[in-house]
C-alpha cells in the first residue's frame, strides 16, 4: 500500500494564526505544497514552526521525525528494498543515495544531526539552528513536490521564518498538545504503511535515470530566488522595459539573469557549474514567474510597434546579435502576445546591449 493511502485532503487558505492553527487541521508557512498528498508531514511542519521561537529543541524534534517520514515516503514512492536499520542507515543505503542528489541527502543529515542535539550532553538547539534546519526541510518539501509530486514551480513557495508570537492561552495550548499526539499515533500507522508495498529491485541503469531526473529538480531549486530576489528580478523587468520604451533596447544574458536573482556575480556561484544551453528553459521558467510577481506584463512601444513584454521578453544569448533562444519562444502557457517581428522592431539587431547582475542603474 502506498504512503499516502490513509492521507486525505486539508485545505488550509487562511492568513497565518497560531490561535485558530489547531481547531480542525494544522496551519503551516512553509509545507502546504505537500498538504494534499502527504498531510501528516505538513502537519509536521507546523509543529516544528510552532515552537521555533519558544522551543527550539522541540522543533529539532519534530524536523528529525519529518525527515524520517519523508525518506520512508521516497523509499515506498520508488518501492526500495526495505531497511530494518536506523535513520542514517537507510539514508545510506546504495539505493537511496544512488537515487538522491547529494544536495538533497546533505539536508537530510543536516536534520537529522540536529535533531539527534537533544538527546546528547550538546549545548541546546539554538533558534539559529531551527530556523536552518527549517529553512532545509522546506527545501525537501519543495524538491520532493517538483520531483515526484508533479507540482508546478510557481507553487512552489519562498520560505518564511515563522513570526514570534506571544505565548498560548492554556486552552489552545491543550488543543495543540492534543494534536501533537494524535499527529504522533497517525506517523507510526504512517510507518507501518511503508513496510507493505512490494519491493522493486532496479539496475544501476534504473538507478542512474532517477538519479539524473533528482539532479535536474534539485538544480532547478537551487536556481530559484527568495523573496529578496524577486523583487530585484521585478525591479530589473521595470528597469528593462522603461530602457525599452526610451528607445534603449537593452537586456540581460541567461546566466546573468539567475546571477542578479541571487546577488552573486555570475551564475556559477548560485549553481556550482558554468551555464550550459540546457539551463535555458529553466531560467525562461523563472522569467515568468518575476512576470507574475510585477503583477503582469508591462507595455513597451517603439519603432511604431507596441508589444505586452515580460521578463523573457528581455533574457537574451550572452553573444552578438543577443537574440532569443528557440526555447523562449514555445510558452506552454499559451502563445505569446506578440510576434517575433514586433519583438525585432522593439529590440532590432545591432541595437541590442546587455548589462551585467547587480548594475547600480538597476537598483538606483
Amino acid at each position: 500500500m502506498h504512503f499516502h493511502a490513509m492521507c486525505h485532503r486539508h485545505v488550509c487558505g487562511e492568513p497565518y494564526n497560531r490561535s485558530l492553527a489547531f481547531e480542525n487541521r494544522m496551519q503551516t508557512l512553509n509545507f502546504e505544497v505537500l498538504r494534499k498528498h502527504y498531510p501528516q508531514l505538513a502537519d509536521l511542519g507546523a509543529l516544528a514552526e510552532q515552537y521555533v521561537h519558544s522551543d527550539p529543541d522541540g522543533t529539532a524534534a519534530k524536523l528529525r521525525t519529518y525527515g524520517e517520514a519523508l525518506t520512508h515516503a521516497i523509499c515506498a514512492h520508488y518501492r526500495l528494498p526495505r531497511s530494518s536499520g536506523t535513520h542514517f542507515e537507510l539514508l545510506k543505503t546504495s539505493n537511496f543515495e544512488s537515487i538522491v542528489p547529494k544536495g538533497i541527502l546533505d539536508k537530510f543529515h543536516a536534520i537529522r544531526i540536529t535533531g539527534n542535539k537533544i538527546h546528547s550532553d550538546k549545548p541546546q538547539v539554538t533558534q539559529v539552528e531551527a530556523i536552518s534546519r527549517l529553512r532545509d526541510a522546506h527545501d525537501l518539501a519543495k524538491w520532493w513536490a517538483f520531483h515526484a509530486l508533479h507540482c508546478d514551480l510557481e507553487s512552489l513557495g519562498h520560505f518564511r521564518v515563522p513570526p514570534s508570537q506571544p505565548a498560548l492561552p492554556p486552552d489552545v495550548q491543550d488543543k495543540l498538545d492534543e494534536q501533537e499526539r494524535l499527529l504522533e499515533k497517525t506517523l507510526a500507522a504512517l510507518e507501518n504503511l511503508t513496510k507493505q508495498y512490494q519491493e522493486v529491485t532496479r539496475d544501476d541503469a534504473g538507478l542512474k535515470v532517477l538519479r539524473k531526473k533528482g539532479e535536474a529538480s534539485a538544480h532547478l531549486l537551487r536556481l530559484m530566488p527568495d523573496e529578496s530576489g524577486v523583487a530585484r528580478g521585478v525591479r530589473l523587468f521595470r528597469y528593462l522595459a522603461e530602457q525599452a520604451n526610451r528607445g534603449k533596447p537593452t537586456g540581460i544574458s541567461y546566466g546573468d539573469f539567475i546571477a542578479h536573482l541571487h546577488g552573486k556575480g555570475s551564475f556559477q556561484e548560485v549553481a556550482g557549474r558554468n551555464y550550459l544551453p540546457g539551463d535555458s528553459g529553466a531560467v525562461i521558467r523563472l522569467a515568468w514567474s518575476i512576470t507574475d510577481a510585477n503583477g503582469g506584463r508591462i507595455i513597451v512601444a517603439a519603432s511604431g510597434r507596441t508589444i505586452q513584454s515580460g521578463m523573457d521578453s528581455f533574457i537574451w544569448a550572452s553573444r552578438d546579435p543577443y537574440d532569443r533562444s528557440v526555447k523562449a519562444w514555445l510558452n506552454p502557457k499559451g502563445s505569446l502576445p506578440y510576434s517575433r517581428a514586433d519583438w525585432e522592431a522593439i529590440f532590432p539587431e545591432g541595437r541590442r546591449r546587455l548589462i551585467g547582475p547587480g548594475e547600480s542603474v538597476i537598483e538606483a
